[in-house]
């Protein structure tokens, strides 16, 4: 049995999405070119790969793929919203650099090699998604 993909996949990403316009309204406008992208298409492909096709450190591969599959199942979208904000200043800067908010979204795809490459830092992120994704105690 197959899921569809509006079913299995957007809607972790669309909560995600809804968080960021909820918590950080500018950065939303970032991702978002201001409300023209409807999907949070910024984080399909890392959701569906969990980031290795831009990884380029092996090790790193393994050390994501081994929380990720040992973790709570929404961990893989708190690792993308960690990602994202540990790279929102690059985003600003970009947007003030070029003044394109449109073409913002793609240097979104690439700010994964430049932090999770960086096994310090990639830690750094796991950590911060592992301590955002506890599950309140009942």
């Amino acid at each position: 049995m197959t899921l569809d993909f509006s079913i299995s996949v957007m809607p972790p990403l669309i909560a995600l999405q809804q968080r960021f316009k909820n918590d950080d309204p500018a950065l939303y406008d970032v991702l978002t070119d201001r409300g023209n992208y409807e999907g949070p298409m910024f984080a399909v492909s890392w959701f569906l790969t969990f980031f290795s096709h831009d990884i380029e450190n092996f090790s790193n591969i393994q050390r994501l793929f081994d929380v990720i599959i040992s973790s709570e199942p929404d961990l893989i979208k708190d690792v993308i919203q960690e990602t994202i904000l540990h790279n929102k200043q690059a985003l600003y800067d970009y947007v003030t650099e070029t003044e394109d908010i449109s073409t913002a979204t793609f240097v979104i795809f690439r700010t994964p090699i430049r932090s999770l490459n960086n096994p310090e830092t990639m830690e750094k992120i796991i950590q911060a998604a592992i301590s955002n994704n506890k599950t309140p105690e009942i």
